[in-house]
């Protein structure tokens, strides 16, 4: 079931105008990589924020219930960015149609679940 879904998102995606668009465009994939590593950026800064703090070196002032609703907010932007521009990215490539690819992709949709199950 998901390796048809996964198989139909690749083709649609792949054959789309937008995709097209960036498949063409000189501009495209330096800005939408800019995007994606900024996403990285907020992702990882928010967990070493936070990390700091647990270990009480940084932020000692601040209690960690405040600390974590203020940065959950940045650390899920980031993550959200970093999803939708490298699935950008991932589609504009031929890389996307590779089998190796699609089974990559098939097996961490698999895994997702149980991660948060146990």
């Amino acid at each position: 079931m998901i390796s048809r879904f996964l198989e139909n998102l690749w083709r649609m995606s792949y054959d789309s105008p937008t995709i097209d668009i960036l498949r063409n465009s000189k501009y495209a994939v330096p800005v939408i990589q800019s995007f994606h590593l900024f996403g990285i950026t907020l992702l990882l800064g928010g967990m070493v924020i936070l990390n700091l703090r647990l270990l009480g070196i940084g932020f000692v002032q601040v209690p960690m219930g405040v600390l974590a609703r203020q940065v959950w907010r940045w650390v899920i932007g980031g993550l959200l960015l970093a999803i939708v521009s490298g699935v950008l990215v991932l589609c504009r490539t031929r890389r996307a149609t590779r089998p190796t690819t699609r089974s990559a992709l098939r097996w961490w949709c698999y895994a997702r679940p149980l991660r948060f199950s146990s």
